[in-house]
């Protein structure tokens, strides 16, 4: 039975971690395919749809996310929530639909200064059905992963992740279509995904909403919707801001320090999705001494994974010319030490979160998030027309280091779980190889290939040391999963 578990839980993170590492690996192709200004506008337009797929539900994903517990010792008005919320999101799909393909163009006229080159027929509207069939597909994403159907989560990921990407090779190199095949071919992807969703729950959809089952969820998103469009200028809008008060050059590099760099973040909010029924168990009021360990033990592989995978995205960032040959990229390399060092920092920050999602305080997640988002804005405007690339850099960076002592400060009970010296000296560890190795960059002492290259090895041999006593017994994920949440399946 353990390793079962194990086995479920690491597939969790890798499938949950697929479709980035898809779109990763694409990003070669892409910076072949495009120009710089095409480059950025393909970075823009998913932003775009990002921001399309909690708009056009109104965020309904988060709190199926917290709400799905409501009803998990209850299959059958599972089933029917799952129905109601499905319903509720074809309905919300066609009323933004018929708001969007109407008032896109003028609204992308006020938004992008280079209209011309961002246009919303077609590269918009294409988004736009994508970020439509994402709302369908993440709702039904939390009900697999929280039901533990393991081999729906993985047809379903298989779906989206492998289409989306075998329908953008096709487009453009087979049928030459450009930007714009690209765009159709992630929205291929997902509409696969909002199909299967459908598809296999078409006996339980229902053309009445029934506000017994909603009524918790659009009371959760209240504040939930508001906290998660604000989590999207958290993530997205300093590429936006960057196109009104630069260029698309700089959008285009800072895009492809972005999204290499945004993996660490999407590796481990993949490991956070597969590990919170174990975190919410832990919190519950019947947690016991062995549960409490359990989760320890889950944090000591949260972060361990996590400052590895961030020390790998920079190793690969120095060695950008093995990518692309593209010179104009190149310059993001030097950045790439701190900015991973604020994403080291925001896996503290969204990690010690979920206590608020486990209590269903929206409101403070609502005002941590605007919180975090003012900084970043501030700090963006004033930094990137002295700095340019480096100031959106440096806003990012301080950004997120600013947002942990406004967490942890009024609520010293989060830091409890890591006052342990095995999960804050790696933490230290990592931050001080990544400082070191700015300043030898910075100093012109190496070149930064080399010090990429040389601060993996480093990082890598002191999460050996740190964990020495688990590698020697295999047991570290073993011990943090030995015991299933008690959790039933849909």
């Amino acid at each position: 039975m353990y390793k079962k578990v194990i086995s479920a839980s690491v597939v969790y993170t890798l499938l949950t971690f697929l479709q980035p590492m898809l779109s990763l690996l694409l990003q070669p192709f892409y910076l072949k395919w495009f120009s710089n200004a095409e480059y950025a506008v393909f970075s823009l337009m998913n932003g775009y749809s990002a921001l399309v797929t909690l708009l056009s539900t109104l965020g309904i994903g988060a709190a199926v996310y917290t709400c799905y517990y409501d009803y998990s010792q209850k299959p059958e008005e599972l089933k029917r929530y799952m129905g109601q919320v499905l319903s509720f999101c074809l309905w919300a799909n066609l009323l933004f639909a018929a708001f969007i393909f109407v008032l896109g163009q003028p609204l992308f006229s006020v938004i992008f200064r280079a209209e011309q080159a961002v246009s919303f027929y077609p590269y918009g509207a294409i988004a736009t059905l994508g970020g439509m069939a994402g709302a369908i597909v993440v709702p039904y994403t939390v009900f697999l992963r929280n039901g533990n159907l393991l081999k729906q989560y993985t047809l379903l990921t298989v779906i989206t992740a492998f289409g989306a990407t075998f329908a953008q090779l096709a487009m453009v190199m087979l049928f030459k279509g450009g930007l714009a095949g690209a765009l159709w071919g992630k929205t291929i992807g997902m509409a696969g995904g909002a199909l299967l969703a459908i598809g296999t729950n078409y006996r339980l959809l229902t053309p009445q909403l029934n506000r017994h089952y909603l009524r918790n969820t659009l009371r959760f998103m209240l504040f939930s919707t508001p906290n998660s469009i604000i989590g999207w200028m958290y993530l997205y809008f300093d590429r936006f801001l960057t196109e009104r008060l630069l260029n698309l050059t700089v959008v285009s590099m800072y895009s492809l320090l972005h999204v290499l760099t945004s993996t660490i973040e999407m590796a481990y909010l993949a490991v956070r999705g597969a590990i919170t029924p174990f975190i919410f168990e832990a919190l519950g009021p019947n947690a016991s001494t062995h549960t409490e360990q359990q989760r320890n033990l889950i944090y000591r592989f949260y972060f361990g994974f996590t400052i590895l995978f961030a020390s790998a995205v920079v190793a690969v960032v120095c060695n950008l010319q093995l990518l692309t040959s593209n010179t104009s990229y190149y310059a993001i390399r030097p950045c790439v030490f701190l900015y991973a060092l604020g994403y080291i920092a925001g896996s503290l920050a969204d990690i010690a979160n979920i206590y608020f999602y486990h209590r269903k305080q929206s409101f403070k997640l609502l005002l941590y998030t605007l919180f975090a988002v003012a900084v970043n804005i501030a700090l963006n405007m004033a930094l990137m027309p002295v700095y340019g690339l480096w100031g959106v850099v440096m806003a990012s960076v301080a950004a997120r280091l600013l947002f942990l002592p406004a967490l942890f400060i009024p609520h010293l009970h989060l830091l409890k779980p890591f006052a342990n010296k095995s999960i804050y000296l790696p933490l230290a560890a990592a931050a001080g190889v990544l400082s070191l190795a700015h300043a030898v960059v910075a100093a012109q002492l190496l070149p930064v290939e080399l010090v990429g290259g040389l601060q993996f090895l480093g990082i890598l041999l002191l999460l050996a040391l740190f964990n020495l006593p688990y590698l020697k017994s295999g047991l570290l994920l073993a011990a943090a999963l030995s015991q299933k949440p008690k959790f039933p399946s849909l």
